[in-house]
């Protein structure tokens, strides 16, 4: 697909292969300590290729964006529970590079997660963003999800605490 900006990517499934890669990349967005929930990647490339794994294994899946170079600039993944009463949902796990953001890459690949979920059987999305995050808030209701609660006080780094925002995605039948 090309970008708003003239780049060219290509959204297409992780496969264990992409473990280094996706590890690389959950890195840098955690070190810019903005966005998720851990500021770095602690874990080793076999545990991302497990997790990899592990998604689609578990009835979820897990979207990369690769440029022409094949460097992976983006990531969303879809964790189904094992409980019988959520296994309807999924939750999502998301990330843009840097230097990737603001070029509709994250819009391209929610839209194509969701339909992935879609075909999947899944009924609901589900997701918790950092209140501070107002991007990725206003880009989420854009695509329709919803504000479902709030948790106060739940996230805490240096020192400073911040809201969880729980959002949803009910793409199941109407």
């Amino acid at each position: 697909m090309t970008l708003n900006d003239g780049r060219e990517v290509t959204i297409r499934a992780a496969t264990e292969n992409d473990a280094f890669g996706v590890l690389m990349l959950i890195d840098s967005v955690a070190r810019e300590r903005l966005y998720l929930l851990n500021t770095e990647a602690y874990w080793t490339v076999e545990a991302q290729r497990e997790w990899i794994r592990a998604v689609h294994r578990n009835g979820g899946t897990m979207l990369v964006a690769e440029t022409t170079k094949g460097d992976l600039v983006a990531w969303a993944d879809l964790a189904r529970p094992h409980a019988a009463l959520t296994r309807h949902t999924a939750t999502l796990g998301t990330g843009v590079h840097v230097e990737w953001r603001e070029v509709g890459l994250g819009r391209a690949l929610l839209q194509e997660i969701a339909n992935e979920a879609r075909s999947l059987g899944i009924e609901k999305l589900e997701l918790h963003v950092r209140s501070t995050n107002s991007r990725a808030v206003h880009l989420y209701g854009s695509l329709g999800w919803t504000h479902e609660g709030v948790s106060a006080r739940s996230y805490k780094q240096d020192g400073a605490y911040e809201d969880r925002v729980q959002m949803g995605l009910w793409i199941g039948p109407t």
